[in-house]
C-alpha cells in the first residue's frame, strides 16, 4: 500500500492531475517520442512530436477520436508555446506527426531536458487523458540570427542583398557557407538563380559576418516586401557537416528613383544663343550615383542644344544641384512657351546605368532682338568728293561680344576702297566707332542716298555670328563754296574781257 502512495504522489507532482495518472497506467498502447529532438540554446522551432496507437492496452485495439496533446515546460530551460494540439483520429496500427513550437532560453545549459506529454482521446468508453514523456536534447551549437538586411535595387533593376548574419550560439563553426533562396518568382540572384550560396570560412561565437548577393529584382515588386530564406551549412568540430534552421528575411525594394526640376530661367532669344538654367532636386529616398541630366527639347522646335548632358555626380536624397545648358534658338524659331523633356541616368547597385522616367521643363524663348544699332556720326558728303563715313555701332545683345569687325555695303554712285574697320571688343550696352573711306561720283543726284553696315562678331561661347545689314543713310549735297567762287569770277572776267575788246574796236 505505501508503494502505491509513493507513484502516486510522485505522478501528481508531474502532472498534477488525477485522471492523468490513471491514463499513464493503463494506457500503455500510446507512445509519444521526438524524433528530431536536437536543440540549441535560443532557438525557437518547432518540435514534431509523433503520437502512436499500436492497438493494446486499455484501449483495447479501438479508433482515438479527437486526440489531441499537451505539453509541459516545468523546470526546464524550454518554453512551450503551443497550447493544446489537435491530433484528429488515430485507428489502431497508425501514428500522426504533430508540431509543438518551443523556445529554448539564451542561456540554456547543455543537456538533456524530458518534457511531460499529456494525451487526451476519446473512445467508446469515454474520454480518458494518459501521460507521456519525451526528451530534448539542448546541444551546443552554432545559432545564427540576420541582424540586418540592405537592399541595393529598385523594381525593374539589378543590385545587391547585402546581410549582416550574427553567430548568436554558444560555439563557432566551421567551413561556413551563406545560402539564400528566393521564395518568390520576382527576386533572383547572379544570372537568374532562385538560389545564390557565398562562402564565411571559420564563424567564431557572437562574431558577425558581412555577405553579399548579386540581385535581380522583377518589375512589378515596387513597394512590396518579398521574403527570401536564409540558412547556414557548416562543419561541427568533429566534422559533422550541418544545415541551420532556415532563416526568414524580408526583402523591400527601393522605391524608384525621382527628381524635379527647380528656379528654371532662361536667356533663349531668337536668333541668338541662349542657356536655360536652375535645379535639379533628387526627390526619391536613395543616393543616386554617377547621375546626369539629359534636357531635350521637344520634338519639331528649332532650338539646337549645344550639349544635352550635364553630369551632377554623386545625388544624396533631398539634395540638389545647379546645371546649365547652352542653346541655339536659330531664327526659325517662334517665341514663346517651349516644353523640353528632362530625365536623370544614373548607375544601380551592379553598375548599370539606369534612366528614370521623365519630367516636363516648361522654357521660355524671346522674341528676336538685334545685337547691334547702328547709327551714322559724320555722314555728309558732296556730289563728286571723296571723305570718310563715321558710324556708332552699340552693342544691344546684353552680352560681352568680341572679334566685332563692321563691313560697309555700297552701290554706285558711291564707292569705297577701304570698307572694312575692326572694332574688337563691345561690352553690353556700350559703344564704338567705325570708319570707312566713301567716294560719292560726280554724276550723284543731291539726295539722301543709303549704305549698309554688315557685323560680323563673336559670342562668349566662342560662336561666330553675323549681323545686319543695318542701313544708314548717307546726306549727298550739291557743291558750294571755291568751286561756285571759281566759276563767277570766269564768268566776270570773261564780261570783262568782251566788254575791253569792243570798246577798243569803237575807237
Amino acid at each position: 500500500m505505501g508503494g502505491v502512495v509513493v507513484t502516486i504522489l510522485v505522478c501528481t507532482t508531474l502532472l498534477g492531475a488525477g485522471v492523468a495518472v490513471q491514463g499513464s497506467q493503463n494506457g500503455s498502447g500510446i507512445s509519444v517520442f521526438a524524433p528530431e529532438n536536437r536543440v540549441a540554446p535560443g532557438q525557437e522551432t518547432r518540435l514534431r512530436l509523433v503520437v502512436a496507437n499500436d492497438g493494446s492496452g486499455t484501449n483495447g485495439g479501438s479508433t482515438l477520436s479527437s486526440a489531441t496533446v499537451e505539453v509541459g515546460d516545468e523546470n526546464t530551460p524550454i518554453t512551450v508555446l503551443s497550447n493544446r494540439v489537435p491530433v484528429g483520429t488515430l485507428p489502431p496500427g497508425t501514428q500522426q506527426s504533430v508540431p509543438v513550437r518551443i523556445r529554448v532560453g539564451e542561456r540554456a545549459t547543455a543537456g538533456e531536458y524530458v518534457l511531460p506529454v499529456r494525451v487526451t482521446y476519446t473512445t467508446d468508453s469515454g474520454e480518458r487523458t494518459v501521460l507521456r514523456y519525451v526528451s530534448v536534447q539542448v546541444e551546443r551549437s552554432p545559432r545564427f540570427r540576420v541582424v540586418n538586411t540592405t537592399v541595393n535595387a529598385s523594381a525593374g533593376e539589378t543590385g545587391t542583398l547585402s546581410l549582416a548574419i550574427r553567430n548568436a550560439g554558444t560555439v563557432g563553426a566551421f567551413d561556413a557557407s551563406v545560402v539564400v533562396n528566393s521564395t518568390d518568382p520576382s527576386i533572383r540572384f547572379g544570372n537568374n538563380a532562385t538560389t545564390a550560396e557565398t562562402s564565411v570560412g571559420e564563424w567564431f561565437r557572437t562574431d558577425t559576418k558581412y555577405v553579399q548577393f548579386p540581385l535581380q529584382v522583377g518589375p512589378d515588386t515596387d513597394a512590396r516586401n518579398v521574403t527570401a530564406q536564409v540558412r547556414v551549412a557548416y562543419d561541427t568540430r568533429t566534422g559533422e557537416r550541418r544545415l541551420s534552421d532556415p532563416l526568414y528575411i524580408g526583402i523591400r525594394p527601393q522605391t524608384k528613383p525621382s527628381f524635379a526640376i527647380r528656379n528654371v530661367t532662361s536667356t533663349l532669344r531668337v536668333g541668338d544663343t541662349g542657356r536655360v538654367s536652375g535645379r535639379v532636386e533628387n526627390t526619391g529616398n536613395r543616393t543616386l550615383d554617377d547621375a546626369t541630366l539629359i534636357l531635350s527639347p521637344s520634338n519639331g522646335t528649332a532650338l539646337r542644344p549645344a550639349e544635352t548632358q550635364f553630369p551632377l555626380g554623386t545625388l544624396p536624397n533631398n539634395s540638389s544641384h545647379r546645371f546649365g545648358f547652352d542653346l541655339d534658338a536659330t531664327n526659325a524659331t517662334n517665341p514663346g512657351p517651349r516644353d523640353f523633356t528632362a530625365r536623370l541616368t544614373y548607375r544601380d547597385g551592379s553598375g548599370v546605368r539606369r534612366v528614370t522616367d521623365s519630367v516636363s521643363v516648361p522654357v521660355r524663348v524671346k522674341p528676336r532682338r538685334e545685337p547691334f544699332v547702328v547709327t551714322a556720326t559724320d555722314a555728309n558728303f558732296t556730289v563728286d568728293s571723296s571723305g570718310t563715313l563715321r558710324v556708332r555701332v552699340k552693342n544691344n545683345a546684353g552680352k560681352r561680344l568680341s572679334n566685332v569687325t563692321a563691313r560697309l555695303l555700297v552701290s554706285d554712285p558711291l564707292s569705297s576702297d577701304d570698307s572694312e574697320s575692326y572694332i574688337g571688343v563691345i561690352g553690353p550696352g556700350n559703344s564704338s566707332s567705325a570708319s570707312f573711306q566713301l567716294t560719292v561720283s560726280g554724276k550723284a543726284i543731291p539726295d539722301r542716298h543709303p549704305v549698309a553696315v554688315a557685323i560680323s562678331y563673336e559670342t562668349p561661347n566662342g560662336d561666330q555670328r553675323q549681323a545686319g545689314p543695318y542701313a544708314v543713310p548717307v546726306n549727298i549735297q550739291r557743291q558750294s563754296g571755291f568751286g561756285s567762287s571759281l566759276i563767277s569770277v570766269g564768268i566776270v572776267v570773261g564780261v570783262l574781257v568782251l566788254g575791253g575788246l569792243w570798246w577798243l574796236r569803237r575807237r
